[in-house]
């Protein structure tokens, strides 16, 4: 338990007691006014009395450390770690909705007040623009937005109900392509200290560790490939150096970076700004889809040259998860159960940055988590446990994503059978 000792800052910060510490120095010193006879068992008036002013000094300490704890970027947390990378030009990205362009169809000029549309396959549902009027054509392409924050997802064609604002001439509504932008959650603790611990790369030494970190000090921006900080496998910044095309596909002397978030020329100025002298900035590559490309002009303040970078968004790769599990009392899962299953499996994929390998031992310890206490699990995670990039998967092997891609996870991708 070890003796008192005045709180005070050492080496490894602010040391404090422990509340046990606390009590045995205010029972050591009311023993020695009253003296060592008095009676201080646990059901004692003046024991009860003592174990309330101990508690209130471990209080106390207690808040102390976290306030001490709160200026450094390492140990602060929530709001205080917000204020702390406000000094590094950084904000928490707040969250955000997914959004998507859904098609109306009806009698020309019928005026649709705040509707909403669903997912026929997930139920998540959408709200479209307060008032929409279906066009001379018989249709009217609008965004709807997610109700939900987050990382919510639609498939082509499957929102496809409407569920609420149903108007006579309104007859059906869909969405011609898979969702374009999806939402984020707010930033977690982890995620923004490892943003502020990139930022101060910015006066680096190098100039391809100054080019992610203005990237993503960037307002918007949550991830890139090119950090091994945020995953990509590991693998070094997308930097062609040679005369030739890398084995990535990279042109000569070229860069290449693949970003989420953000706006379009927020990311290209900080490219221009930061890249190498004579270095294209590249976006197409080998392999990669280039209609996740994205070119921007950005004019030199100095020279008035207008020269075009590109670079690369993430390409969604939704991933479809079969799962087997098995109550330990017997009988089969409740409907709490499986889709509390499927959301942890679903919140781990969302988790993984650009170009991250969804790992398989991964994907079993997520659907294991809903177990509140793993020494007394409630569920079994049973073999087989199918991963895939397609509906009805079949492989127990990790995923690998190429460095332009993420993975992206949904509940509804994630099937759970009672075993």
């Amino acid at each position: 338990m070890g003796s008192y000792t005045p709180p005070y800052v050492g080496t490894s910060g602010l040391v404090i007691n422990s509340y046990q510490q606390i009590l045995n120095y205010i029972v050591s010193g009311f023993q020695s006014i009253f003296g060592l006879n008095v009676y201080l068992g646990n059901d004692s008036a003046d024991f009860q009395m003592l174990s309330i002013l101990a508690l209130l000094a471990s209080d106390g300490n207690n808040l102390a450390l976290l306030v001490y704890n709160q200026s450094s970027p390492t140990t602060a947390v929530g709001g205080g770690l917000s204020l702390v990378v406000a000094l590094n030009g950084l904000q928490r990205l707040v969250p955000t909705f997914s959004s998507c362009l859904v098609t109306l169809s009806g009698t020309a000029g019928t005026v649709v007040n705040g509707g909403v549309v669903q997912n026929a396959v997930t139920g998540d549902l959408w709200n479209l623009p307060p008032a929409t009027t279906i066009g001379s054509g018989g249709t009217v392409t609008v965004t709807a937005q997610a109700q939900q924050i987050g990382a919510v997802n639609a498939l082509a064609n499957q929102l496809t109900i409407i569920n609420s604002g149903l108007t006579a001439g309104w007859t059906s509504v869909t969405n011609g392509s898979n969702v374009p932008t999806l939402g984020t959650p707010v930033e977690a603790d982890a995620a923004l200290r490892t943003r502020q611990a990139v930022s101060t790369e910015l006066p680096s030494i190098t100039i391809s560790a100054g080019t992610i970190a203005a990237i993503l000090a960037t307002p918007g921006v949550t991830g890139i490939n090119n950090s091994p900080v945020l995953g990509s496998n590991g693998t070094p910044s997308y930097e062609n150096f040679t005369g030739g095309t890398d084995s990535w596909g990279n042109p000569a002397h070229s860069v290449t970076f693949v970003v989420a978030g953000g706006t379009n020329l927020a990311v290209a100025t900080a490219i221009y700004n930061n890249r190498g002298l004579g270095v294209l900035m590249n976006g197409d590559i080998s392999g990669s889809p280039t209609s996740n490309t994205v070119t921007v002009d950005v004019t030199d303040p100095n020279s008035g040259i207008v020269t075009p970078v590109s670079f690369l968004r993430p390409a969604t790769i939704p991933i479809y998860v079969s799962v087997n599990a098995h109550p330990v009392a017997g009988g089969t899962l409740s409907s709490a159960q499986i889709a509390a299953i499927q959301a942890a499996v679903a919140a781990y994929l969302n988790t993984l940055g650009i170009g991250e390998v969804v790992s398989y031992g991964e994907v079993i310890a997520a659907a294991a988590s809903v177990n509140s206490n793993p020494s007394i699990p409630a569920i079994s995670i049973r073999n087989p446990l199918y991963l895939g990039t397609a509906a009805s998967p079949s492989t127990s092997t990790d995923i690998p994503i190429n460095f332009y891609q993420v993975a992206t996870g949904s509940t509804a991708n994630v099937s759970v059978t009672s075993v």
